[in-house]
């Protein structure tokens, strides 16, 4: 059980920069050499031992170094890989498959890993000990970056925070409902086509105007106007010079829709 939303958990399992602060086991580091976080993309990571172990590691004497495959990603529930080890030595052949099955629970998450074919050159004991280290790293590292809530009595003025940013389509986190973000941010252009498959997107017009392209029409939004998007709905916003929006969306959700967009900046 780890204290963290689910999109939060979800986030976590496909975010390269939190990946190397959980995924390492104890007295290994880890940097990515690419990563592609979407079905049938993959990632090359390089671990490297503090400390040379007597019996080298997997790839040379002080690194192991992994490839691995996605090969389903279903936020925010489920991540597969399939993951290969570079080694010479044949304990470490094959591909291991392995599946990280997440469920809410009174907001927090119960996670499951599932392991199949792991090489031989691993002991099961070893690789639930590994498991079980990387778990408790990837829970504290969320309870320990959980954002404080926003006592009922504190306030923020969406425009005077807006003021602040210099950055067009840039989500700004100003408000929390349960495990929700209200993100507001200034626009202006044109944005990307994109879609989110597993939530609605709300969308509240502050000032300004914002037109949604959707497949059979499009949506033009002024002040105070607000319009939803269903989830599974490609849609293109566009706005004008002076806009600014507030959306409604899961936390964890990020804003174009990939595993690797941005989920929103919390303000300190």
């Amino acid at each position: 059980m780890i204290h963290a939303p689910q999109h939060d958990v979800y986030a976590a399992l496909v975010d390269p920069a939190l990946l190397v602060r959980w995924l390492p086991p104890h007295g290994m580091t880890g940097r990515f050499e690419h990563f592609d976080a979407r079905a049938g993309g993959s990632y090359r990571l390089v671990l490297t031992y503090s400390t040379t172990p007597s019996t080298g590691g997997k790839t040379t004497s002080d690194s192991d170094v992994v490839h691995a495959r996605f090969l389903a990603l279903e936020p925010p529930e489920r991540v597969v890989q399939a993951v290969d080890f570079e080694s010479a030595d044949e304990a470490f052949a094959g591909t291991m498959r392995m599946t990280w099955e997440l469920r809410a629970s009174s907001g927090a998450t119960l996670v499951a890993i599932r392991a199949e074919d792991v090489p031989a050159g691993i002991t099961p004991e070893d690789h639930a000990a590994g498991m079980q280290a990387s778990l408790a790293n990837l829970a504290r590292l969320l309870e320990e970056q959980a954002p404080a809530r926003l006592a009922v009595a504190d306030k923020r003025n969406v425009h005077d925070v807006l003021d602040g940013v210099a950055e067009l389509w840039s989500p700004h986190v100003v408000g929390e409902v349960n495990d929700y973000d209200v993100k507001a941010a200034n626009v202006e252009g044109d944005y990307a086509e994109h879609v989110h498959e597993d939530t609605d997107e709300v969308f509240l017009v502050l000032t300004g105007r914002l037109h949604l392209d959707l497949p059979d029409r499009t949506v033009s939004l002024g002040p105070m106007d607000v319009f939803t998007v269903p989830r599974g709905v490609r849609h293109r916003p566009r706005a004008e010079p002076g806009t600014r929006i507030v959306n409604v969306e899961p936390r964890g959700t990020t804003q174009d829709g990939t595993a690797t967009g941005t989920t929103g900046h919390r303000l300190g």
